[in-house]
């Protein structure tokens, strides 16, 4: 992940006992040459974060928005024609 150049969106649960807050931020910090980088954390989510997301449609399609953010290009014009035909 140190040379890594694209987009890391890193979403972790803050009472994740699997993978601990700690490796996420490890991840974070390594990615260091990473176009750029992001942490959000989930309040009051363990491990199963697709659960989690799945009983908070808001939240949910909040992080929808801020992943299609990273994929899509400013110029979304071939990728949307794409997923459309």
């Amino acid at each position: 992940i140190r040379d890594f150049t694209g987009d890391v969106l890193i979403i972790g649960g803050c009472h994740d006992v699997v993978t601990p807050p700690e490796s996420f931020q490890m991840l974070y910090e390594t990615a260091s040459a990473a176009r750029s980088r992001e942490i959000v954390w989930l309040k009051d989510c363990g491990h199963a974060v697709h659960a989690h997301l799945r009983a908070q449609p808001t939240l949910q399609n909040t992080l929808i928005e801020r992943i299609a953010a990273l994929l899509l290009p400013q110029n979304a014009h071939p990728i949307q024609e794409e997923i459309l035909s």
